[in-house]
């Protein structure tokens, strides 16, 4: 019931995609669910057993690196123990789940990480 749950809130954050592939934000909607703790649940999914839910939560987390407004997305996946949740993916057998977790460390976590602080 949890991934059908994350499915829904996940598809409250997004609209219909434009020209570019991309998935339209609603930031309004994700910042709310963000500040009411949502994201959290989220990460407990990328450590769960279930691939599928695994997936859900790094989509969402995803939505929130990108879409948080000030940039403060990577801090707050960072305090939930976000960047431990996807490094379980380094050497994953499932190679989508691989790829989206390292290239989401590389992006926002990568080497220029914290520098501006």
């Amino acid at each position: 019931m949890r991934k059908e749950v994350a499915y829904v809130l996940g598809n409250i954050c997004v609209g219909p995609t434009e020209g570019d592939g991309k998935l339209n934000l609603i930031v309004e909607h994700l910042v709310s669910l963000v500040q009411k703790g949502c994201l959290s649940g989220f990460i407990d999914l990328v450590r769960s057993a279930d691939i599928e839910a695994a997936r859900v939560g790094l989509q969402f987390m995803e939505l929130v690196l990108r879409g948080m407004t000030n940039g403060e997305g990577p801090k707050l996946v960072e305090r939930e123990d976000g960047i431990d949740a996807m490094e379980r993916f380094q050497f994953h057998e499932n190679i989508d789940l691989r790829n989206m977790a390292n290239g989401l460390v590389d992006k926002y976590f990568g080497e220029d990480y914290g520098l501006d602080e």
